[in-house]
């Protein structure tokens, strides 16, 4: 009897620390939501310029914890620029944060270091802390620092940034090829510069791939030439890039150079090049595409197909000339997509009956 009364009350004291426990750390959520929603309401009134004084706002924001405000303010950080950016900056000063940021960047650990980092852009601009930590000898340092970079401050650090192409760590690279694509056409010089070098063969193949898919989120006329010189690459990840970029409209007279890459040994920069053909209205290579309708791969015969649809009559005529040929996997694709075709101009068609 006494050790069931002994484990009652085991029982019910451990239910009670358990209630105990989850009333205290219901508390404290709450408490630190209402702390968030004062942070938010103060910052994004500075961001908006509704009159505030900017060192008032930032002695009432130096009352909150200085994790919640880091949290705030980096998010809103994150998504302004300019004036506005500036504005957060000073809050972020007056509230003591700029001194935090920068002890925490001169940390032994890393895992502070990285804390730091992922508040750089509260920091002015000019920081020498910045380019500290785009050097760190951590590559999660490095990384973050480089995800925190403005985009006006992406072309002052483009050569560390491309540097950073060719990284032993995935996580800078990646972060590397993202910042170099914000920084848009100002970093297109700087772009260029790169690719000749990798053109000349001092770079590794990843670094040659990246650079070349930077300038390919990139339609600058400035980089039709160094795109166009990479269109033989022994690389087919490469090759595969560069067919994509010559449907994005940049490129003058990009028949020639896809005609080349229709025939390509590997399937996935054939299937990438009829896209582009497709994209681009280029009628020219219809007798092209209408020849991969017959190709071993699925992938490139889609491609094809679907290109065909997309240049129109000249398009069409071809599909239908295909409808006996002697390959049987040609005959599929061009009766799948013509199909297709007249299955949207019925719908079409019913659909301004309708609104008649």
């Amino acid at each position: 009897m006494t050790v069931f009364v002994a484990i009652q009350v085991l029982v019910f004291a451990t239910a009670l620390s358990f209630c105990v426990l989850g009333a205290v750390v219901n508390r404290l959520r709450n408490r630190r939501d209402e702390q968030r929603a004062i942070a938010h309401h103060w910052a994004a009134t500075v961001v908006l310029d509704a009159g505030p004084d900017l060192e008032a706002a930032g002695r009432a924001l130096a009352d909150l914890p200085i994790s919640v405000l880091a949290e705030v303010l980096q998010h809103l950080s994150a998504d302004t620029t300019g004036e506005a950016r500036r504005r957060l900056q000073v809050v972020a000063h007056h509230a003591g944060l700029t001194h935090r940021i920068e002890r925490l960047v001169h940390r032994h650990s890393w895992n502070r270091r990285v804390q730091g980092a992922h508040l750089m852009m509260l920091l002015p601009d000019d920081g020498i802390e910045r380019s500290m930590l785009l050097d760190d000898p951590h590559p999660f340092v490095r990384a973050r620092a480089i995800e925190s970079l403005p985009p006006s401050a992406v072309e002052e650090f483009a050569e560390t940034l491309l540097d950073s192409l060719g990284h032993a760590s995935p996580a800078v690279r990646s972060a590397a090829q993202h910042a170099l694509a914000r920084g848009g056409s100002s970093c297109v010089p700087h772009i260029v510069e790169y690719m000749i070098r990798v053109h000349e063969g001092r770079l590794t193949a990843e670094a040659s791939a990246l650079v070349v898919e930077v300038a390919a989120e990139l339609p600058d006329p400035r980089l039709v030439e160094p795109i166009l010189s990479f269109e033989d690459h022994e690389d087919a990840r490469i090759r595969r890039l560069v067919a994509g970029c010559l449907g994005n409209g940049v490129f003058q007279d990009p028949g020639s150079s896809l005609a080349a890459l229709l025939a390509d040994e590997v399937p996935d920069v054939r299937a990438e090049a009829a896209r582009s053909a497709g994209a681009g209205g280029l009628v020219e290579l219809a007798p092209s595409l209408g020849r991969l309708l017959a190709d071993s791969t699925w992938q490139v015969r889609r491609e094809a197909g679907t290109a065909l649809a997309n240049l129109g009559a000249m398009g069409r005529v071809v599909l239908r000339c295909h409808l006996h040929d002697e390959d049987l996997f040609a005959r599929d694709m061009a009766m799948h997509i013509l199909g297709q075709m007249s299955g949207l101009t019925a719908a079409s068609s019913t659909s301004r009956w309708v609104a008649a």
